[in-house]
């Protein structure tokens, strides 16, 4: 299961630079019920989250197995008031399910074409996002040019509603090397993507 951007805190860069106790770190109690969660259902969760690790704030992508273990993965490219709140990451993070190497990424990482190669390698791309209304169209456009000049499946996952002062697009979808997508609507939802098949996007909740 992939979340949006900070989808624990919500889109608050602001709140999270003024309240340092809204970032989590990787061993934190406040994870718990998360980490149970997954364990429970032998799940892997993808949880967007500001986090503190070694005196250092991250814009970050949780990953919780299925054993409730707890990985990270931290945005690379931030984007623009974001620099004042947190460090840009440097690493990759790949998780391996089940024989598929997913990549991971989070919303202005998309911009960058170095870590699109990157995640060329992958059998496909998976991106916390907020995409505003007025930008969905255009990182629309940018996942379809990503998926077809690196060949890998590009799946972004978008807040629905408002969130930080930004009316969010929903439109959570994927988008295929050979040409098509598949994308759900702007309301929230739990939706199913299906790797195998293109054409499949089915709600689940």
């Amino acid at each position: 299961m992939v979340f949006p951007e900070l989808s624990l805190t919500g889109y608050l860069p602001a709140a999270v630079a003024a309240d340092p106790a809204l970032s989590v770190a990787l061993d934190d109690s406040r994870l718990r019920p998360l980490r149970e969660e997954c364990r429970s259902r032998s799940v892997t969760a993808v949880v967007g989250a500001p986090t503190v690790r070694g005196g250092e704030h991250h814009l970050s992508a949780l990953v919780i197995d299925g054993q409730g273990a707890v990985g990270v993965y931290d945005k690379r490219n931030l984007f623009e008031h974001e620099h004042a709140v947190f460090t840009a990451g440097h690493g990759a993070h790949v998780l391996d399910l089940e024989g598929r190497r997913l990549a991971l990424g989070i919303c202005f990482d998309l911009s960058d074409e170095a870590q699109a190669a990157e995640a060329g390698t992958a059998d496909a791309w998976l991106l916390g996002v907020l995409l505003s209304q007025g930008g969905y169209r255009s990182d629309a456009d940018r996942a379809a040019e990503v998926a077809r000049r690196h060949r890998v499946p590009v799946v972004l996952v978008n807040h629905a509603g408002s969130t930080g002062g930004w009316t969010a697009a929903g439109g959570s979808g994927s988008w295929w090397p050979g040409g098509g997508s598949v994308v759900a609507g702007p309301r929230a939802g739990v939706w199913l993507i299906d790797l195998d098949d293109p054409e499949v996007l089915r709600q689940v909740d």
